[in-house]
């Protein structure tokens, strides 16, 4: 029925016992489950198969086996999703978006008004660290306040106001995350090759361990720093260590004696 996974296609969604499950062949050396925001993934080792029809047989059985497990993660989790998310927009004045941990509101204006509104408040905006980076980036039609928590868009010159918002805060957590790495890796003395923000599906990070990659995830950047920065690191001593065994968690604890409340704040419901 199925072909063998091609490199460039290597997930497939199913629906197994009422439940959507989504299978990714990955270079892990364990196959594991994850229950986030009541959805299922399930991550299969390359190593194990490399055919379709096996990957979804494995699922299965690994499902069964862990059936109770899911069934209440997944009732505990499906209400977490993020509510002020890029998902959730509907283009209206004052609704509101997460920022690094902070909720801003986001106004919608005319050309004019937007730039009168930029006139009138340049030296705020120069004090901006957020607009530093949206300005670094070349996106001219957005302005944010961190003063006062506020983003206003110019609709004349966007197109849709949505992806134009979601490339800003790719730029953001991009910005702030590449700064976070370059410290780890002087106090690490070590060097990653690439930086990757990935869709927002899945794990909050992965690394790569031979091509020395990192992948973050685009949810990421409604998360607060120290949450960001326990995902860097985590990622970071993958290049030492490619499990989750005692080493790796000895690592994390000498550099990052809190990185277990980290990582509970990081997963809670927003």
């Amino acid at each position: 029925m199925y072909k063998n996974i091609k490199k460039e296609n290597r997930s497939i969604n199913i629906n197994y016992r009422d439940i959507d499950i989504k299978i990714s062949l990955k270079n892990v050396k364990r196959l594991s489950i994850k229950v986030s925001n009541g959805e299922v993934f399930v991550n299969i080792p390359e190593s194990k198969t490399k055919n379709l029809d096996k990957a979804i047989k494995i699922t299965k059985e690994f499902v069964d086996e862990k059936y109770p497990w899911i069934l209440k993660s997944i009732e505990k989790t499906k209400n977490q999703k993020e509510i002020y998310n890029i998902e959730n927009l509907k283009g209206k004045n004052e609704e509101q978006i997460l920022i690094l941990g902070n909720i801003y509101n986001i106004i919608y204006l005319d050309r004019e008004s937007f730039n009168v509104l930029k006139r009138e408040n340049q030296k705020s905006l120069e004090n901006s660290n957020l607009q530093k980076i949206v300005d670094a980036n070349s996106f001219k039609y957005i302005l944010i306040f961190e003063d006062n928590r506020k983003i206003y868009l110019n609709l004349e010159n966007i197109i849709d106001n949505k992806e134009y918002l979601k490339k800003v805060l790719k730029e953001i957590l991009r910005d702030i995350s590449l700064k976070l790495i370059t410290k780890w890796e002087i106090i690490l003395n070590t060097k990653s090759e690439s930086l990757k923000i990935t869709n927002g599906r899945g794990n909050w990070g992965s690394c790569n361990t031979k091509k020395r990659y990192i992948n973050l995830n685009f949810n990421l950047v409604y998360k607060n720093i120290k949450e960001i920065e326990y995902v860097v690191l985590h990622e970071l001593c993958h290049l030492f260590h490619a499990n989750h065994g005692k080493e790796f968690k000895e690592m994390m604890t000498k550099y990052m004696p809190d990185w277990k409340e980290r990582k509970k704040e990081l997963n809670k419901k927003i």
